[in-house]
């Protein structure tokens, strides 16, 4: 199979990608004999892609073969007499980088725009401010890349039609100079938007790359979303339709119940701690198991009701707590479908992921569910596990949305733990997908006890080997 990936990346062939069943290939067995692979496939050349921007391959059941059959649908980009314009925001492009006035222009811009008082929406601006003129200097100066190529290839041309002279070996070899500068250019953009990240740099093959970027192009495009009522939809405007009230559903918020666990909640940040956030800046002899939890959307789910609460349950300093407010209240979402975006959604919950503040916030909304964990085990009905005899009993472990929950096998535990998962879910808005948690056991406990942990628990998974956090889990 590798020799055969090589001789595709030799010939510059792609991968046309599919539409349709995953799987090509059955041998039509059943139980655990059952095997299924993707043994066909469309394969083509960067000509082929350049000629026919929007085909489509798509995988035919058939009846009397163990093969299905492909089935590739044509569609000449020159035939497209109407398409929208497509909406682009701001890209940062590598190829500025080779630039020599690209720092001072940035420099420059951000200067320009770093005016007037310091605060968070100063800095949104500046942002927007700095993208519009990097976005006007790339313009100005990149222009279009293949539309310079050609013309510095046509100028070459007419200069080595000319008589030879040294004012003529002088300006061909200016234009080689700009078009090897270009090519440099093309590669990078190339590479940057096909996501071919293992070839070498100097390895130059626009073909390659520009059949790769279309390909993921098309991996990238929504064709068909699935409906409540389970039928099909195509229509790109209630596609964007489904889109928006999908993520307008997601990030609105609903009540919550969160006086128990606000209540199970110590203040912990000290005074001293709360200057320096202000101030301004210069093995187990009882049979146990394991349980461990997806939290579905964990951090769209947050309620921000909620997070302002804990912050004060714990003792922050108010100024402090509405920065930080302000920072996850004032955002709005728009999503891009097939590279056009939506309506503007504006959430009522949820921390940003890829945020470097919110890690940490959604840490300190689990204080909650410690804190509810903590109160079980003082009036001694759960018992997390101990690591020696001298060890500290261990009931759970977090690190940010991954959770696992160690707890013994007795009906008491259980339910403690379940009655407790589900009071924190209740206060802070967080949901449990079940389909996703898994349970593990001690090698001491029975079948039945088994059973019985994951009816009450509600967990239908049963992991023999398990890992968090890339550690593998060994019982002892």
């Amino acid at each position: 199979m590798a020799l055969f990936k090589d001789c595709l990346n030799d010939c510059g062939m792609v991968d046309m990608g599919y539409s349709g069943p995953m799987f090509t290939w059955s041998n039509k067995q059943d139980g655990d004999d059952l095997v299924r692979v993707r043994l066909d496939r469309a394969v083509a050349n960067g000509a082929f892609t350049a000629a026919f921007d929007d085909y489509v391959v798509e995988n035919i059941i058939t009846t009397t073969s163990d093969h299905f059959a492909l089935l590739v649908r044509l569609q000449n980009s020159v035939e497209i007499k109407e398409k929208k314009p497509v909406q682009s925001g701001f890209r940062f492009e590598a190829a500025w980088l080779r630039a020599p006035d690209y720092r001072d222009t940035l420099e420059r811009a951000w200067a320009e725009a770093d005016v007037g008082p310091k605060s968070l929406q100063a800095t949104w601006a500046n942002l927007h401010s700095v993208t519009a003129s990097l976005q006007d200097w790339s313009r100005a100066s990149f222009g279009v890349v293949k539309k310079k190529i050609r013309q510095l290839e046509h100028k070459l041309k007419i200069i080595r039609l000319a008589p030879c002279s040294p004012s003529v070996l002088a300006k061909s070899r200016d234009v080689e100079r700009e078009l090897c500068e270009l090519f440099e250019r093309e590669e990078v953009m190339s590479r940057q938007r096909s996501r071919v990240e293992w070839l070498k740099a100097g390895d130059r093959n626009s073909a390659f790359f520009h059949a790769r970027a279309s390909a993921r192009r098309r991996t990238n495009k929504v064709r068909a979303l699935i409906r409540e009522d389970g039928s099909r939809c195509e229509d790109i405007d209630e596609i964007k339709v489904m889109t928006e009230n999908f993520m307008g559903n997601l990030f609105t918020s609903e009540p919550c119940e969160s006086d128990m666990v606000l209540d199970a909640i110590e203040s912990k940040v000290t005074d001293g701690m709360n200057e320096d956030l202000v101030k301004p800046k210069q093995k187990a002899k009882r049979p146990f198991f394991a349980l461990k939890i997806d939290m579905m959307k964990a951090y769209d789910r947050v309620e921000w009701g909620y997070l302002h609460d804990v912050l004060c349950k714990l003792g922050f300093a108010p100024a402090w707590i509405s920065v930080v407010m302000r920072c996850v209240t004032h955002v709005r979402y728009a999503v891009r479908v097939n590279g056009e975006l939506t309506s503007p959604v504006v959430p009522s919950r949820g921390i940003r992921q890829g945020d470097s503040i919110s890690p940490y916030l959604f840490v300190l909304c689990t204080e909650g569910l410690s804190s509810l964990l903590l109160q079980k085990e003082n009036v001694g009905v759960l018992q997390g596990v101990c690591n020696g005899r001298s060890g500290p009993p261990i009931s759970h472990l977090l690190f940010a949305d991954d959770s696992i929950f160690f707890s013994r096998n007795d009906s008491k535990s259980v339910d403690a733990l379940k009655e407790t998962l589900n009071r924190y879910c209740e206060g802070s808005g967080q949901k449990i997908n079940m389909d996703k948690s898994s349970v593990f056991f001690d090698p001491h406990c029975t079948d039945s006890v088994k059973m019985d942990v994951m009816a009450r628990l509600g967990v239908a998974n049963e992991a023999l080997q398990e890992s968090y956090l890339a550690y593998q889990l060994l019982y002892c």
